[in-house]
């Protein structure tokens, strides 16, 4: 019995070496793997407008002459247009598609209940002998299972936007400040070898402030916008097979 209680302790003080410590060096571990990350984490711009707008920023702050600053804020000004006509789109979108869609199922469902149940009590004969029947199967929601497949999709098709705009922001949010005027910090981006491409090494505060402010967030708030119009009206689609064409054009207006 003592043998087990020693062997019990012994493995116990075993055990308590294992554990990765908690002082200073395992905290220091943890800050050089972050600025390791930091430092070789790369992300290409979006090939669309945004993207676009990144790259004139980046390029007015390169130079100090005024016509160059002058033709990126026009170029500027023009790739922020797709990000103010997706609200468009979206605005109206709820206003003339998905809004009259949602009323004309919650109707069809209310005359359900009004039609077929009698004193709360579902009634199979009224049921049979009511009109709208067929029209009340085809929502999606009469077969779940596929519903909520659609919906996973399109929920995890959201999420991949979400993502690289999530860690955009992050890389943006990491860049280092420059450390003077000169024109090798002026420039933001620095030639890569390796990777054959310029990549985007510092940035001032005032730059990361418009590309927060007129780029990610706008394209976080159209993401998540536009996944919630999509489930609503892709629940109250009046029919499967315009279950599947609503995916399609919702895939369209994320895009």
């Amino acid at each position: 019995q003592e043998q087990c209680r020693a062997g019990g302790r012994h493995s116990d003080a075993e055990a308590d070496d294992a554990k990765v410590p908690h002082g200073p060096s395992f905290w220091h571990t943890v800050l050089q793997g972050e600025r390791a990350l930091r430092q070789e984490s790369t992300h290409d711009i979006p090939e669309s407008s945004y993207g676009a707008a990144m790259a004139m920023l980046v390029q007015a702050q390169a130079h100090n002459d005024w016509n160059v600053h002058m033709i990126a804020v026009v170029v500027y000004a023009i790739a922020l247009l797709p990000i103010f006509a997706e609200f468009f789109i979206l605005m109206t979108t709820m206003q003339y598609v998905t809004e009259p869609s949602v009323v004309r199922a919650r109707e069809l469902y209310h005359q359900y209940h009004r039609d077929v149940f009698e004193e709360g009590i579902f009634s199979l004969s009224a049921f049979e002998d009511w009109d709208q029947r067929r029209e009340l199967c085809e929502l999606p929601l009469a077969n779940r299972e596929f519903c909520f497949a659609i919906l996973a999709i399109w929920t995890g098709f959201v999420m991949i936007d979400l993502k690289d705009t999530c860690w955009l922001a992050y890389l943006w949010a990491a860049l280092k400040r420059p450390a003077d005027n000169s024109a090798a910090e002026r420039s933001l981006a620095d030639w890569d070898e390796d990777m054959q491409k310029y990549v985007i090494k510092r940035a001032p505060c005032l730059t990361k402030g418009l590309v927060f402010l007129t780029i990610i967030l706008p394209k976080f708030i159209i993401a998540i916008a536009c996944w919630w119009l999509g489930a609503r009206w892709l629940i109250s689609t009046a029919n499967f097979s315009d279950l599947i064409l609503n995916s399609v054009a919702l895939a369209f207006i994320i895009e």
